[in-house]
């Protein structure tokens, strides 16, 4: 901070460079409280504010003339120049939208149904009339929904045992049968509801132990947690088989998300794994989690080893050391460049707001072209999608000359203009996306289980989390019951540990009729 004597110079020098070094601090000063205001309304807006990114083109107009009559008068001649959405005489012509289902009463659900017969009291069977026994006509049926809940029971394997009666010692008992665990007392169908309960359910042991409880089984959480990691040591072949079969994938998303775990050593007694999500393409339909103690660039080498193909993350540095070589392409994301402008919409309304602009044609067009085949999407792309692009790295180019480094808005040009080679790669090949949001679905599920349990005991723990996790979000992907289907392949796997691990992948394995 500048000291102001107590009594100022005659001298005009002097008096010029005090000037300038209180200007020089005035501009310092607000440029750090525009800062703060950004955190600070980025935090009210994380705390307060809509999830959804989807922006308005006609709303966000509206919204930068509001800035252009607030005094913004070098803002004109770019509203002139902003981008226009397609003409309406030029859309892809779609189909007309389904009648949306009302709050009404729906068609009832394929359930089992128990049946419950109505009769009428003897005395009301005579007609009033003439007193003769009336007979049946028909019948009226209606439905009431209930429910009953979960119940645990035991299995009582009862081994016959047969003797022969001249001979002394030739005794023989019918051989028992296998279990999941070694002389473990859980069935499968116990195995795969405690695991669907926490990895898909989220929740959390402590609250399962409750839930069971209520159910009269008193089951500790450290036996079920004991439980998981045997669970897991079953189902780790098919776990490395999903590791393999990721990697054949021509696209791979991936993402990572944070984790506590548990290192008494330590003042603050948890440190932060990572837990890190692969998603497969459409021929490899799996999702893949892994586990490591660290964020350090040697988790994603060693998972992706010897993978060839295009790799879509975020701009996280620790991916880079895959790129060396040209066996890997990188594919960056749009949806995390759009989102650093957004954020700076308040700042720089008209300059932020012509980026988004752009950024919402190249959506309308993936949009437009989601169902079509691979082929079509990589020619609407070339013919649609690379005029845009060609306008954006304009703008960008241009903003990069007068933006501030230092502002948000500076910032976010600057990640654009550095993630540029990587984000205009998917308009190359109709297989890739334009953003990563397939990979950041995939581990939100993660993301939401942790605020349940909320730490790991240790790094076993991850171990088990990933291989569980993998099976279940890959059900979710086709559409299994994730119970049903841990339940057949446990069986299975007790009955024949050396099973192909192909043939009990979610999307090929037929059920048990049991489940």
């Amino acid at each position: 901070m500048v000291k102001l004597p107590k009594q100022l110079p005659d001298d005009p020098e002097q008096l010029k460079k005090l000037i300038k070094l209180l200007a020089s601090e005035r501009n310092d000063f607000f440029e750090r409280l525009q800062i703060f205001e950004q955190r600070y309304r980025d935090e009210m807006r994380a705390k307060y504010g809509r999830r959804s990114e989807a922006l308005d083109p006609d709303q966000l107009r509206l919204f930068i003339q509001a800035a252009l009559e607030h005094g913004d008068l070098e803002a004109s001649s770019k509203v002139a120049a902003m981008p226009t959405l397609p003409d309406e005489s030029e859309k892809k012509p779609v189909e007309p939208e389904t009648k949306k289902r009302g709050h009404g009463r729906r068609k009832p659900q394929e359930l089992p149904r128990r049946p419950v017969l109505h009769d009428l009291p003897e005395c009301e069977k005579a007609c009033p009339r003439c007193t003769f026994q009336r007979e049946i006509s028909g019948r009226t049926v209606s439905l009431q929904l209930d429910y009953a809940p979960g119940h645990a029971f035991y299995w009582e394997h009862i081994r016959l045992k047969y003797a022969c009666r001249a001979c002394e010692g030739q005794i023989q008992v019918a051989e028992a049968p296998e279990y999941p665990i070694d002389r473990g007392m859980p069935a499968p169908g116990m195995l795969s509801y405690i695991a669907t309960s926490k990895y898909a359910d989220h929740l959390p042991l402590h609250r399962l132990e409750g839930i069971l409880s209520r159910q009269g089984l008193v089951l500790s959480r450290s036996t079920m947690c004991d439980w998981m990691k045997a669970t897991a040591k079953i189902l780790l072949p098919l776990f490395e088989y999903l590791i393999e079969r990721i990697k054949k994938s021509k696209v791979i998303w991936t993402d990572d998300t944070p984790v506590r775990v548990m290192d008494k050593a330590l003042k603050k007694r948890c440190r932060t794994g990572r837990i890190w999500v692969y998603r497969g393409d459409a021929a490899n339909p799996y999702v893949l989690f892994r586990f490591t103690a660290s964020r350090r660039r040697d988790g994603p080498l060693e998972h992706l080893e010897n993978f060839k193909g295009f790799l879509q993350a975020d701009a996280f540095a620790g991916y880079d050391c895959l790129f060396v070589g040209g066996g890997v392409t990188e594919v960056a994301c749009f949806a995390h460049a759009r989102r650093k402008f957004e954020h700076c919409l308040q700042d720089a309304p008209v300059s932020a707001g012509k980026i988004l602009l752009l950024i919402q044609q190249l959506y309308k067009v993936e949009s437009d072209f989601k169902s079509a085949t691979s082929k079509q999407r990589l020619e609407a792309r070339q013919r649609l999608t690379e005029p845009v692009l060609h306008e954006l790295r304009a703008e960008l180019d241009s903003q990069l000359l007068i933006s501030l480094p230092r502002s948000d808005f500076g910032k976010a040009v600057k990640y654009a203009d550095n993630q540029w080679n990587a984000l205009k790669v998917f308009v190359t090949d109709g297989d890739l996306t334009i953003d990563n949001n397939l990979a950041e679905n995939a581990v939100r599920p993660i993301a939401l289980g942790r605020k349940n349990w909320m730490f790991l005991g240790h790094e076993s723990g991850g171990e088990t989390i990933a291989v569980l996790s993998t099976l279940i979000a890959s059900c979710r992907r086709h559409h299994i019951d994730p119970y049903a289907y841990l339940k057949t392949v446990i069986r299975r796997l007790t009955e024949d540990s050396s099973a192909d691990p192909a043939a009990l992948m979610p999307d090929v394995v037929a059920l048990d009729a049991t489940n």
